[in-house]
């Protein structure tokens, strides 16, 4: 049970603006910095505003020089160094601003002051880190994202918001929930009928942590909010590498990029310990990608045709400990990360991309101790054995070539440039003779999704060359925007069988290259299945 007459336990820090009126002094801000305002733009970056009082005529270098020489003489083109601020919010807490920037400066002359003037400086934050209580240990931690997943995602457990009776406190449980028949008297449940049931429970063999929806009136109202909660109860909390992990493969399941602006650690009793908040990424970016439809591989929500409420969680038990296990391994991180650019391109430039997230994976697994052909036709150690005598003498007969071009120069041409690019033609040809044993892309392709237990059609063949077709600056017109489209929900398919299918998954997926978004078996290639494509249940041998 965890008990609140605040949102901290809702949302993160910055729901209102955060007062430093406490300042060290640092030489990167003017001396008699008074007052630092700090808030989030409506794109949900993280500014500050800080006031100093200056004392009128010009600025001299005897005041605040590190300070003015980094506004005022900096050179066009030059590198500037980020700074970090310190000092105490309004309620006594430790703050510091890390990684910001100034970009602007404007002064108001204070009448009241003949001497003085008010000078405001426009800061841009890329880092908060607030302490609150360092003296207890952290007992949960929850991450805050935008861009959670729609209202139409099923997620198989309720959150009950307790009310005390004449009291503003509201107590919140989520695990193990039992009311009795005292508690439901003494409380009054408090239920939004937007939330229902919105979160799900994820156990781990080492930790147990929770993915909840926030309220809608907490966070900016363009986006849907999203909440993964760690409690030392259910096991270790995780280190930030581990929980940014855990993120990106809660973000593909979920289809929709979750966009982390921060997190807050609690003690035992849910009181606040400490805040980091950071701003959402690529600032107006993260708007339009909260405007993009979630695209999950499975079908989650109330539109199934076999409604199974702890789907989200059977699917995140199931993938997280193999993608945590093969991330690294196979480049999935940064597969997704292009996956999710792809989603906020125009169409037809976002086939080069998705098709980059594909080729990275590709590339990775061919590099990897589970490839048989490494993107080769024949075994290196065997290639070399076939080309080598004649290889030899295909080097002696380019150094002959090049040595009868350099003769054939008139004398003052001998050192020229011309003469250079003779000399330099060696090295290329010798490379293509020498990599000459490994596949085209499109062979790679092919060896790649034979090797995972991949079966693939005409209309991945189609996707795939349309990539092609768009990186090499074919036109656009109706008809070819109406192929792009196909091709874009093929290739988005593709990539997530893909995925699925290296880290080992063999259930049902969405197939968004037909119509009506139908769902199959993952081991079935893209398009409308006909009649000798049904999927036949395995066989039960008999007792």
């Amino acid at each position: 049970m965890l008990e609140m007459n605040k949102s901290d336990l809702e949302w993160e820090v910055l729901q209102d603006p955060l007062i430093i009126e406490e300042i060290i002094p640092n030489e990167c801000i003017p001396k008699n910095s008074v007052r630092i305002v700090v808030d989030r733009t409506d794109s949900y970056q993280i500014r500050a505003v800080l006031t100093a009082i200056e004392e009128r005529g010009p600025l001299t270098a005897e005041t605040n020089t590190k300070c003015y020489t980094r506004l005022y003489e900096t050179s066009p083109g030059e590198h500037i160094e980020p700074f970090d601020i310190e000092g105490r919010d309004q309620y006594g807490s430790k703050v510091e601003l890390k990684k910001c920037y100034v970009t602007s400066r404007s002064s108001q002359e204070n009448y009241s002051e003949n001497s003085k003037k008010v000078v405001t400086f426009n800061i841009i934050v890329y880092e908060i880190n607030i302490d609150k209580n360092s003296d207890y240990d952290t007992s949960c931690l929850s991450e805050w994202y935008l861009n959670g997943p729609d209202k139409e995602v099923i997620f198989p457990r309720e959150t009950l918001r307790l009310q005390k009776k004449d009291s503003d406190i509201i107590e919140r449980k989520r695990v193990s929930v039992n009311i009795t028949v005292d508690e439901a008297i003494r409380l009054s449940i408090q239920r939004s009928s937007e939330m229902g049931r919105d979160f799900a429970l994820i156990t781990l063999d080492d930790i147990k942590f929770i993915v909840a929806r926030v309220p809608t009136q907490f966070g900016p109202k363009w986006s849907r909010n999203i909440s993964i909660e760690y409690r030392k109860e259910f096991g270790s909390i995780p280190d930030r590498e581990k929980r940014e992990a855990i993120s990106e493969i809660v973000s593909f399941v979920l289809g929709t990029q979750l966009l982390n602006v921060g997190f807050t650690e609690y003690d035992n009793e849910g009181q606040t310990l400490a805040y980091f908040a950071q701003p959402s990424w690529g600032e107006a970016y993260s708007r339009s990608v909260c405007e993009n439809i979630p695209l999950s591989p499975f079908n989650l929500g109330i539109k199934s045709t076999i409604i199974n409420e702890e789907k989200i969680e059977e699917l995140l038990c199931g993938l997280i400990p193999k993608y945590l296990n093969k991330r690294d391994k196979l480049g999935l991180k940064e597969a997704l990360w292009r996956y999710w650019i792809s989603r906020d391109n125009p169409l037809g430039t976002n086939l080069p991309v998705l098709s980059s997230a594909l080729e990275l994976i590709m590339n990775k697994w061919f590099k990897s101790e589970n490839s048989k052909s490494n993107g080769l036709w024949i075994p290196n150690g065997d290639f070399n054995d076939i080309i080598k005598e004649s290889l030899s003498v295909a080097e002696k007969k380019i150094d002959e070539y090049i040595e009868n071009k350099i003769k054939s120069l008139s004398p003052e041409n001998s050192n020229s440039l011309e003469a250079q690019e003779i000399e330099e033609l060696k090295k290329p040809i010798m490379n293509s003779i020498c990599y000459s044993n490994g596949m085209s892309i499109s062979k790679q392709y092919l060896a790649f999704f034979k090797e995972i237990g991949l079966e693939s059609g005409p209309v991945e063949e189609k996707a795939i060359n349309a990539r092609h077709a768009m990186a090499h600056g074919n036109k656009m017109d109706i008809k070819e925007f109406e192929k792009m489209e196909r091709c874009t929900r093929a290739y988005q398919t593709l990539f997530h069988r893909v995925f699925l299918k290296v880290l080992g998954y063999e259930g049902r997926h969405i197939d968004r290259s037909v119509i009506g978004f139908p769902e199959k078996n993952i081991n079935l290639p893209l398009g409308k299945i006909n009649k000798l494509d049904v999927e036949t249940p395995a066989l039960i041998p008999k007792k």
